[in-house]
C-alpha cells in the first residue's frame, strides 16, 4: 500500500513542535539558574570612619561602628580585631574573658557580634584617665573576614590616644662650693621617662647669681653625649640649651667649670641654675620642670691676703689673730710659744700644690715648725681648728704670707678619691715626703 502524503506531513511538523519545545525549556532553565545565582548574592559588612578625627584624650569614650547592606532574617555573626599601642583601654568587665586575657598579654584580642534584623551596630570603647605619663598611642579596629559575609569597602578604623600627663623634667648638682679652677660641677638634667621616636623636648637652662656666664665659670657638654641629647649654645651667646629627640636616654649633664681670674671676690660669687621655658613635641601633656641648683665660686686667693685684711674664706682670723706675717713672730692657735726663726717667707702670694712645693725655699726652723703642726694635726676632718693650721702649715711652707683658704684647700683635697680621712692622709703623706 503506497503511503500517504498528508501523513509525511503531520509527522514533519510534530518534529518541529517538538524541537521548539525542547528550545523552550532550555531557555526556562538558563534564567532559572541565573535568577538563583543573582538570589545567593552576600551581604556586605563596612566599617564606619572614626569619629572626633580620631584623637582620643585619656578618660574619653569612643566607638566603632558598621553598616550591612541589607537585612537578614537570621543571626550573622562577624568578627573584628582590636589592637592598640600604649596602655590606655578601659578593658571592661562585659568583655568576654577569653578577649580581655588576649590584650593583656598581647594588646590585641578577637570580639565577635551579629546582624539580625538591623542594618548597623555600635561597639562603646573606653580609655583610663590615669596619672602615669606615656608616650601617645593608637588602637584600630579591624573587620575579619568570615563565612555568610563579604567586607569593604572600608574594614578598619584607628584613633590616635593623647596622653595629657606632662613630663617631668628635674635638675640636680652635687651640693658644696666650687673653688676657681678646681675642676668641673655635673648639672643633670633627668626626665621622667625616655622619650620615643616623634617625641622633642628642649630644655633652656636660665643661669643667675653674681658670676658671669662666660667670665666666672664656662659650660660644656661630656665627652659621649647620650643618645638622643644634643647640646646648643653652651659657650653663649644664646640660651644654653639641652634637647633631648626620641628615642632618646632619659637624663643628661652639662659640666660647668670655675675659671681661674685675677680679681679678689673675697667671700665668692653665687651661681643659680634653673630651667627656661620648656618646649615640646609630640609630648600630649606637656612637660613640666622643677628643682634649681645654687652654690658659690670661691675665690682662688691668687690676689694674697693684705697685712689686717684677714683670710679669704677662713672663720674670720684678722691681722693680730696670731698669723705669722713678714718678720712677725706669734704662737700658734695652740697656743704654743713661738719658735726660734719663725716668720714668714717671701711676701709673694703665689698659689701652690703641696705636693709639688720645694722645701728648700723655707727656713730649716721653719720646715721643722710644719713637720711639727702636721704630727699634732693629722686627723683634721671635721676640726676647723686644725683646719686652719694646717692651712698656715701650706702658707708657711711656700714662704708665703697668703696662699689656700680653707674651702680652697677642701675643694683640693676632695678631688682626690677614697674617705674623707683617706684622702687627707694621702696629702699629709705627700707634704712629710717633701720634707724628708
Amino acid at each position: 500500500m503506497l503511503p500517504n502524503m498528508d501523513d509525511k506531513i503531520i509527522i514533519g511538523e510534530n518534529g518541529k513542535l517538538r524541537a521548539l519545545l525542547a528550545l523552550l525549556l532550555c531557555l526556562s532553565l538558563v534564567a532559572g539558574l541565573a535568577v538563583g545565582v543573582q538570589a545567593q548574592t552576600l551581604p556586605n559588612i563596612s566599617a564606619h570612619p572614626p569619629m572626633k578625627s580620631g584623637r582620643i584624650s585619656e578618660g574619653e569614650s569612643f566607638h566603632f561602628g558598621a553598616n550591612i547592606s541589607e537585612l537578614v532574617g537570621t543571626a550573622l555573626p562577624f568578627t573584628y580585631q582590636v589592637t592598640q599601642t600604649g596602655e590606655f583601654l578601659y578593658l571592661d568587665p562585659r568583655f568576654p574573658e577569653s578577649f580581655r586575657t588576649s590584650f593583656e598579654a598581647t594588646n590585641s584580642g578577637i570580639l565577635e557580634r551579629d546582624f539580625k534584623g538591623v542594618r548597623s551596630f555600635l561597639s562603646v570603647f573606653a580609655t583610663v584617665n590615669d596619672k602615669i605619663d606615656e608616650p601617645n598611642g593608637s588602637l584600630t579596629v579591624t573587620l575579619q573576614a568570615g563565612d555568610g559575609y563579604t567586607t569593604g569597602p572600608s574594614t578598619s578604623a584607628t584613633w590616635e590616644f593623647i596622653d595629657d600627663d606632662p613630663t617631668a623634667v628635674t635638675l640636680s648638682a652635687p651640693a658644696g662650693d666650687l673653688a676657681e679652677g678646681s675642676g668641673d660641677r655635673a648639672l643633670t638634667v633627668t626626665l621622667g621617662r625616655a622619650l620615643v621616636a616623634g617625641e622633642v623636648l628642649e630644655i633652656p637652662l636660665a643661669f643667675g647669681g653674681a658670676a658671669a656666664f662666660g667670665g666666672d665659670y664656662t659650660l660644656s657638654a661630656p665627652s659621649l653625649s647620650p643618645q638622643g641629647v644634643s647640646y646648643t649654645n653652651l659657650a653663649g651667646p644664646g640660651v644654653p640649651t639641652v634637647t633631648f629627640t626620641g628615642p632618646s636616654a632619659p637624663s643628661a649633664t652639662v659640666n660647668l667649670a670655675a675659671t681661674v681670674d685675677s680679681v679678689n671676690e673675697g667671700a665668692g660669687e653665687t651661681v643659680t641654675v634653673g630651667f627656661g621655658a620648656l618646649m615640646t613635641t609630640g609630648l600630649g601633656g606637656g612637660a613640666e620642670s622643677s628643682g634649681t641648683a645654687a652654690f658659690t665660686i670661691v675665690d682662688s686667693g691668687s690676689s694674697g691676703d693684705s697685712g689686717s685684711s684677714g683670710d679669704s674664706g677662713s672663720s674670720g682670723d684678722s691681722g693680730s689673730s696670731g698669723e705669722p706675717r713678714a718678720g712677725q713672730s706669734a704662737a700658734d692657735d695652740d697656743g704654743d710659744p713661738p719658735r726660734a726663726g719663725q716668720s714668714a717667707g717671701s711676701s709673694a702670694a703665689a698659689e701652690a700644690d703641696p705636693a709639688v712645693a720645694d722645701p728648700a725655699v723655707a727656713d730649716p726652723a721653719v720646715v721643722k715648725l710644719v713637720e711639727d703642726m702636721i704630727v699634732r694635726h693629722r686627723d683634721v676632718t671635721g676640726n676647723e681648728r686644725a683646719l686652719r693650721n694646717w692651712q698656715k702649715a701650706l702658707r708657711t711652707l711656700n714662704g708665703e704670707p697668703g696662699g689656700f683658704t680653707i674651702s680652697r684647700l677642701k675643694a683640693r683635697v676632695n678631688r682626690l678619691t677614697g674617705t674623707p680621712q683617706e684622702r687627707w692622709q694621702r696629702v699629709l703623706d705627700a707634704v712629710e715626703a717633701i720634707l724628708e
